[in-house]
């Protein structure tokens, strides 16, 4: 179905654009793959909705999204696996921000600060079925410096302003240094069967 509508649109893509400058399937996989996120986003919001606490939703995809384009890490197999996944991983936060809302602010610092550190070292984490060039690692890796400074600042605010947020931020960062670790890992594994 995804396939389908991205196939229609890049045919009237390229119906319409006189300059096509890439393969068609490459056009068809940027509709995939946009048409992918946004659904996975409005179901994110509307579990959000369903959860009472939208704006946990927001900062889940604004801080998660922005993190994990740079830094990669675990991809699922398909588009519905990612869909379903995102969506248990939000649910599975929300109910661990009010299961861990009695914790000191410093503990949730310290993990902060050690998931920034281990993002910060080990990013990109390059998808073996989409590698990278060495620029394209450069700018990512100087793309995630920004976004963890940026996130740092945020969370400083939310911690002074809405704790629950900034901890809800805290534990999105966390899912990415998480899905790094666990490809890192599946990596690691799969050279030593080798």
């Amino acid at each position: 179905m995804l396939n389908k509508i991205s196939r229609k649109m890049t045919s009237g893509l390229i119906k319409y654009v006189k300059d096509v400058r890439y393969d068609e399937e490459v056009y068809v996989y940027g509709f995939e793959l946009v048409i992918s996120t946004v659904l996975c986003w409005i179901a994110i919001i509307i579990n959000a909705f369903l959860l009472s606490d939208v704006m946990s939703g927001i900062v889940f995809i604004i801080v998660f999204s922005s993190l994990r384009i740079f830094a990669g890490g675990y991809h699922a197999d398909s588009y519905i696996k990612c869909f379903l996944m995102s969506n248990a991983f939000f649910v599975f936060l929300m109910m661990l921000k009010g299961l861990l809302s009695g914790i000191h602010i410093l503990v949730w610092w310290g993990v902060f600060l050690m998931c920034v550190g281990y993002i910060g070292q080990n990013a990109p984490i390059i998808n073996p079925k989409q590698p990278i060039g060495e620029n394209k690692k450069k700018l990512c890796k100087k793309n995630i410096r920004y976004v963890l400074g940026i996130d740092v600042l945020v969370i400083f605010v939310y911690t002074i302003l809405n704790q629950k947020m900034a901890n809800m931020a805290i534990l999105s960062i966390a899912l990415v240094a998480v899905l790094m670790l666990i490809s890192n890992n599946h990596k690691n594994t799969s050279r030593k069967e080798v």
